[in-house]
């Protein structure tokens, strides 16, 4: 075990001394860690991380249009569901200075006539001061859920970038665009904070 100690000693010490000059000159190896950050994390200097909290953040309600199937989605007080599928998602428009609401909604019978109800909707929910432009959004930007609806009460899904609030089946016909007193299938949107990187295009 010495001879292969000793054998290896001229190569250690050139690299101990090499790492004492690095510590005194106060170099480190060029890692990321938790006291550093990516470049990808990195903002720009005419860039400025916010928090946007947009005018009214419930959207809604949204109503999907008959698809398919009779209006009802189980005969008299049976319920056939129905399975029930939301989308929510943020996108910056192409000139990066507003930012839109894109949702959908798919609900479907679990059983025959497999009445089908769907829709989407796009909704601008914030836009940035004159001569600032959206870089990126920080935040949860996706938002899925589903289930499968047992009662004609409304039903909550909650995500990191917003809660669902979801009325699948209803006292008296659920779609076919029909609305009394408010009954009938839709959905509802509250809208987390919203985290966006601004700059300014002056710069």
């Amino acid at each position: 075990m010495s001879r292969v100690l000793g054998s290896k000693l001229p190569l250690i010490v050139p690299f101990l001394v090499v790492v004492g000059i690095l510590a005194i000159m106060g170099c480190k190896p060029d890692s990321v860690g938790p006291d550093r950050e990516s470049d990808e994390d990195l903002i720009p200097m005419n860039c400025s991380d916010e928090i946007v909290l947009p005018d009214g953040a419930d959207y809604g309600e949204f109503f999907p249009e008959h698809a398919s199937g009779d209006c009802d989605f189980g005969p008299d007080w049976k319920t056939h569901g129905p399975k029930v599928n939301v989308d929510a998602r943020l996108s910056v428009d192409e000139s990066k200075t507003q930012l839109w609401l894109l949702c959908s909604m798919v609900a479907v019978e679990t059983e025959a006539d497999l009445t089908e109800a769907k829709g989407s909707w796009k909704e601008l929910i914030y836009t940035a001061p004159q001569g600032w432009y959206i870089n990126k959004i920080s935040s949860a930007v996706l938002a899925r859920g589903e289930y499968t609806d047992a009662n004609v009460l409304w039903d909550r899904i909650e995500t990191s970038m917003c809660t669902f609030d979801i009325m699948g089946n209803t006292l008296l016909n659920d779609v076919c665009n029909t609305i009394i007193d408010g009954d009938a299938t839709r959905i509802k949107i509250h809208l987390n904070p919203i985290s966006v990187v601004l700059c300014d295009q002056r710069r």
